[in-house]
């Protein structure tokens, strides 16, 4: 049985439906699902910070693999909220010990956020120097977990996809507040003759959704230890992905307004993926791939 925490989640929810295709599926969260799961699902509504709750969902199931999705994602949360701490570290950690306790399996999902961004194309065993809590929380749970048994810590950058219909919500601010909406946010505003501010000097290796459930789904079927990247595998400023979402689209690129990054974010956080992408077996996806897929599959379920 595979246990995946986070699974109301943009990432969760996306990686359970597929999932559940190979494995049957426990899947949990502090939040109800948006939609009724199919079969071969398991839901059960409940806080990964309730140590009680997770000692129950171990004691009273045969997990052999735990995906661990759960967490306060957002930087401004983790700057403010130090409540943040006990979801992103202390409850992750008691997870992985009923994991490694229960004979099960851990995959931790981590973040380019444990880099300064000084460099960029970081590698698998570069050094984390986070400048902000919630790349902290994630570096510290990697300090913590690499080297234990039984343990995968996947790094992922900006996942993006059709989250929401965009048409469908007025995105009242001009800047991108929910990162798993960016797709939305740049079609929505867009697509309504608005202006949107993308930073220039910000430099990720954004993932489609669907790449990432691939990425993690061979990680799930070879288990390796230690760190890998899943994430896309090209370098783009955040400027530069949203005009080419707007191209993919046929949006005006005259909307995007180019900005200064944020002080908390990081300015070049590119994830380098050769050494992943071997130990996987599997060619990672260029931008414009991935922005292909992301319509073609838009497109599928209409």
């Amino acid at each position: 049985m595979l246990l995946i925490t986070g699974a109301a989640g943009f990432i969760g929810g996306y990686c359970m439906q597929h999932l559940s295709k190979e494995y049957n599926i426990l899947a949990t969260d502090r939040q109800e699902l948006p939609c009724p799961v199919g079969s071969g699902i398991q839901f059960v509504r409940g806080d990964i910070e309730d140590g009680e709750f997770l000692q129950h969902l171990f004691a009273n199931n045969k997990i052999d693999i735990v995906l661990h999705l759960a967490a306060e994602k957002s930087l401004v949360v983790c700057e403010n909220n130090p409540g943040a701490y006990r979801t992103n570290v202390l409850a992750t950690l008691e997870l992985y010990k009923l994991s490694r306790s229960n004979g099960a399996h851990f995959v931790f999902l981590s973040s380019d956020q444990v880099f300064d961004g000084k460099t960029g194309d970081y590698k698998e065993d570069s050094l984390p120097s986070p400048i902000n809590n919630y790349g902290k929380y994630k570096a510290e749970v990697e300090r913590r977990l690499i080297g234990q048994d039984g343990v995968t810590i996947c790094r992922t950058a900006l996942v993006f996809g059709y989250k929401i219909n965009p048409f469908s919500v007025n995105f009242d601010k001009s800047e991108v507040v929910n990162q798993s909406e960016f797709v939305d946010h740049v079609v929505a505003r867009l697509s309504a003759g608005k202006t949107i501010k993308l930073s220039f000097d910000e430099i990720i290796s954004p993932t489609y959704v669907g790449a990432l459930y691939r990425q993690l789904r061979m990680v799930l079927h070879k288990q390796p230890l230690g760190i890998l990247h899943c994430c896309g595998n090209e370098a783009i400023s955040r400027f530069d992905f949203g005009q080419k979402i707007a191209d993919f689209l046929g949006l005006n690129v005259s909307g995007i307004v180019g900005v200064k990054g944020k002080s908390y974010r990081p300015k070049n956080v590119s994830l380098n993926v050769s050494c992943s992408e071997r130990l996987l077996g599997i060619k990672y996806p260029s931008v414009d791939e991935m922005l292909k897929e992301m319509i073609e599959d838009e497109v599928d379920n209409d």
